[in-house]
């Protein structure tokens, strides 16, 4: 299987940066985001969304 960025942007994974956790108390206190920069979009991530342990949504935005 290949993905849409071995196909568009096979050093897709070079790019990748500061991997860190994003805590909402201001929100709910109960939110949070996995997120992942890009050393060639210091604005840009890629973010996993969480209301405690359940996935709610996975977007990218800068």
């Amino acid at each position: 299987m290949k993905s849409y960025h071995q196909d568009h942007e096979p050093a897709f994974q070079d790019f990748l940066d500061r991997p860190h956790i994003w805590l909402d108390y201001e929100c709910d206190g109960k939110t949070w985001s996995f997120v992942v920069g890009r050393t060639d979009n210091p604005d840009f991530g890629y973010h996993a969304d969480f209301r405690g342990l359940e996935f709610i949504e996975l977007w990218a935005a800068d």
